[in-house]
């Protein structure tokens, strides 16, 4: 009698023991499969790309994997509002209506370093859209058929991992106007890309769209400005932009109380975004070499510690800046004018 208290516990601890081995044995087992599923999913996968969509693949940039976002972008408000609405909106959302779709082809054009690229690159993380940054000279092979194979590889790649963006970079210099003495392989590789993309518009469901960037918008063939219903000028930022730009550039930076960005931005008229940040680089530089300069005063040193304490952001490093690439911009249009007179 005694006994049975004892054996009935080891009884019960016996029984939670084997349902708890069973439940561990059938989880593992179920991760596992689930493992195993998701390998040979991307195995599977992987055996669907034939060579050249493989050769498309070392072109494409995870949205992950893109470092770039919108609080990169400064300035251009109404204009990354439009980005959204038109492009990101309809990339992620699955609403089904003809009526409602990505554009397949968009335009970028407007004046060198305004930042087409990077808004390109925004467009893509925000979308959760696989980014094929689109290197023309990898889709132009000299055996005959080759580049035939690379541009149909492209547009079948691309619905596959669809959402997608391709980005052509300096459209102009790939797509520009047809003339009679193009080459033989260039013209049959613009006719079959254009055949290729108007299989988009026929797909209404389809997820993918076809960016170009330009700064010559008028050397674009009339057929493929055609495809690009969606277009938008990217213009030399305004003074409100600019003082966007440089606060967003600057956010990280310490800035001595005599900084005024609006002030720095009104001297800073026509330059472009890549303008302003080569400004704020040339005026780190000033800043750097100052701070250096003042530690070995101090010090009476030659030499500078890689330890040295940098002061903050000064107004007149700025200003020093504007002065040094205004001078530049003046050297290099004097040269201009002196190749001119000799021609």
């Amino acid at each position: 009698m005694d006994g049975r208290p004892s054996w009935n516990m080891f009884a019960v601890q016996l029984t939670r023991l084997i349902i708890g081995s069973v439940i561990s044995y059938f989880t593992a087992k179920l991760i596992v499969r689930q493992f195993d599923q998701t390998t040979a999913k991307k195995e599977q996968t992987k055996k669907k790309l034939d060579e050249y969509e493989m050769r498309i693949a070392t072109q494409l940039v995870n949205p992950k994997d893109c470092s770039i976002s919108w609080s990169d972008v400064g300035g251009y408000s109404n204009l990354i509002s439009e980005l959204r609405e038109n492009i990101i909106f309809p990339l992620r959302t699955s609403i089904k209506s003809k009526h409602f779709s990505a554009p397949k082809g968009v335009l970028l054009h407007g004046p060198p370093g305004c930042g087409k690229t990077m808004m390109v690159k925004a467009i893509a993380k925000e979308a959760g859209a696989n980014f094929i940054n689109l290197e023309i000279s990898e889709m132009i092979d000299k055996w005959c058929g080759e580049t035939e194979k690379m541009t149909t590889a492209l547009f079948s790649f691309a619905k596959k991992i669809q959402p997608t963006i391709i980005f052509i970079d300096e459209i102009d210099s790939f797509l520009r106007r047809r003339q009679s003495r193009d080459h033989e392989m260039t013209a049959m590789m613009k006719a079959l890309f254009l055949s290729h993309w108007d299989g988009f518009f026929s797909e209404s469901e389809l997820r993918v769209v076809i960016i170009g960037a330009t700064n010559r918008p008028k050397d674009v063939d009339s057929a493929i400005l055609r495809r690009m219903p969606l277009r938008f000028c990217i213009r030399h930022p305004n003074l409100q932009q600019r003082c966007d730009i440089l606060t967003t550039m600057l956010r990280s930076e310490s800035l001595s109380q005599d900084v005024n960005l609006l002030e720095i931005a009104n001297h800073c008229c026509g330059f472009s975004c890549s303008d302003l940040v080569e400004l704020c680089r040339v005026a780190g530089v000033i800043r750097v070499r100052e701070s250096i300069k003042q530690e070995q005063e101090i010090k009476q040193e030659n030499y500078f510690s890689e330890q040295v304490e940098i002061r903050p952001f000064e107004r007149s490093d700025f200003l020093k800046a504007i002065e040094r690439m205004n001078k530049d911009n003046e050297d290099m249009l004097l040269n201009r004018l002196d190749e001119i007179e000799l021609m």
